[in-house]
């Protein structure tokens, strides 16, 4: 996405706030979704994970009422609603949902939580977005990560951002059921131009890698198979990685090196040995990346994607056929280093690490042979490590 196409969104989202409640917003948050490199279902494991901030963005302009109405309109979906967070606070605060539809769950819950210690700020909100939904690249993050940050710099709160990113978290574990871990809402609030983030989830650290214009390109292919990870699949991943941490006597799978879990391996029930395996090879897998990204070694950096992708769709089996076919397909190219599923599985985008040269070759081979074998059309595009979110006067 150009300078030129990011504001001409977000000239026209002023425009559709001034036209649906005929004054101007406050405030203009954009927070860009996030892919994730390498390092997939370790965050609630306390493991690292290479995250990075991609060129797709869920917009919101806000303007803070009197009152506690939520007035709400989402210009990809086409649809406005209206409710009292007085009422909608007792109806779903501390439950796993309730409020229909989905994304005003996410709306509302962002406003309650972050408002708890005071009184519930009614806002007036639209949301526009150029980010695919359900594809893998945080969309849900992205708004909560908007909607906390424009309250925050509204209501001076001053919160840091990993006050923020644990609001973001809590309101996709409270308002949706989605047990989730925290990479998404900080990779979202802590990236960097320029940078990928090496997040450290059992110290809480982060470390940012300069990834310069020289290097190749990261490709995002969205398979256009949506996911749901509220649908219980995932919940059962993070349920199956604490039976196995419970079992090996650890208070988390980070605390497992690969030749532990081999001298254990035989007494664990093989569902949850698959889990652990996962687990330890990927931890191993983003410290090996975080390495070969400094060396600039992007061969032996391709590989470590392929193999990412067929521990978590042999191992952890989150993947799906459509998903499977299309990493074998991008991987087959001319000028590929490597692919990968990202996000949390089911369905949604690969990854790829790709020739900066060769982009427009690949992308059109790619999707004309995805297409002839499933009848679908894959979004593509290319993107560069962005920054986080940030705040936009109006």
């Amino acid at each position: 996405m150009t300078p030129t196409e990011n504001n001409l969104l977000i000239e026209g989202l002023v425009a559709d706030f001034r036209a649906e409640y005929s004054t101007s917003p406050q405030i203009v948050a954009i927070a860009p979704g996030r892919v994730n490199l390498i390092g997939e279902h370790v965050d609630y494991n306390q493991g690292v994970a290479i995250p990075f901030a991609v060129q797709r963005y869920v917009i919101v302009a806000a303007r803070i009422r009197n009152d506690a109405m939520l007035r709400v309109k989402s210009v990809p979906l086409g649809e406005s609603k209206r409710l009292n967070l007085d009422e909608v606070e007792g109806r779903i605060a501390g439950s796993s949902g309730g409020l229909e539809p989905r994304w005003l769950a996410y709306v509302a819950g962002a406003i309650i939580e972050t408002t708890r210690e005071m009184p519930i700020c009614g806002m007036d909100l639209v949301i526009d977005a150029n980010l695919p939904i359900g594809a893998g690249l945080s969309s849900s993050a992205a708004l909560t990560s908007a909607i906390v940050t424009a309250l925050d710099c509204l209501l001076r709160l001053n919160m840091d951002l990993m006050q923020k990113a644990v609001l973001c978290q809590r309101v996709e574990q409270r308002y949706l059921g989605v047990p989730c871990g925290m990479m998404d809402p900080w990779a979202c609030m802590a990236s960097e131009l320029g940078c990928l983030l090496k997040l450290d989830f059992l110290t809480h650290t982060h470390e940012q890698i300069p990834w310069d214009s020289t290097n190749p390109a990261f490709l995002i292919v969205n398979s256009g198979i949506k996911h749901d990870l509220a649908d219980g699949a995932y919940a059962l991943r993070r349920e199956e990685c604490r039976i196995g941490a419970r079992l090996l006597n650890v208070d988390s799978l980070r605390f497992i090196t690969g030749t532990e879990f081999g001298s254990h391996q035989n007494n664990l029930p093989i569902q949850i040995a698959k889990r652990i395996q996962h687990v330890c090879g990927e931890i191993a897998r983003v410290e090996q990346a975080a390495e070969l990204i400094r060396g600039r070694d992007w061969n032996e950096l391709g590989k470590l994607l392929v193999a990412s992708h067929h521990s978590l769709s042999e191992l952890y089996e989150v993947s799906c056929p459509e998903v499977d076919d299309l990493v074998k397909i991008v991987v087959g190219k001319p000028g590929v280093f490597g692919a990968r599923m990202t996000g949390g599985g089911f369905g949604g985008a690969v990854i790829a690490l790709v020739d900066s040269n060769l982009v427009p070759k690949i992308s059109q081979s790619v999707a004309e042979e995805f297409n002839r074998r499933t009848g679908l059309t894959p979004q593509i595009f290319e993107t560069k490590p962005q920054a986080g979110v940030r705040i936009i006067s109006v």
